[in-house]
């Protein structure tokens, strides 16, 4: 599995990031789908925000059972949320993120009707 690492510049992370996902939907008609859509780019770097530092979701004061299911379903089968938020059961952390991503992937892929192979 490759790992994108946060120590690169915003621009290096958008490269990799179109590279890494090139490599997994890419086909011989289309070998870089990613990097042939993209347009723009946002890289937070949430480590450099002063009142944030790094952060982790947890239910606040309120929190029903469910609401990490209802922030993780996708809106109108096009829009697709992951982020150790919207984990059901695992503790806020990397592996609820990365599993959340892959839960993503495949929507996306279940949306249009693809394959995609687990990271």
């Amino acid at each position: 599995m490759k790992l994108l690492p946060v120590w690169f510049c915003s621009q290096t992370a958008v490269q990799k990031f179109l590279a890494q996902l090139d490599d997994i939907f890419g086909s011989a008609q289309e070998p870089k789908p990613a990097s042939s859509a993209y347009i723009k780019a946002h890289v937070f770097d949430w480590s450099q925000e002063q009142w944030v530092g790094g952060a982790y979701s947890f239910p606040s004061f309120g929190a029903e059972e469910g609401d990490r299911e209802a922030l993780a379903a996708p809106v109108a089968g096009t829009i697709f949320f992951a982020g150790e938020a919207t984990h059901s059961s695992v503790n806020p952390c990397i592996q609820a993120a990365l599993e959340t991503g892959e839960r993503a992937a495949r929507q996306v892929s279940a949306a249009l009707n693809q394959t995609v192979s687990k990271l």
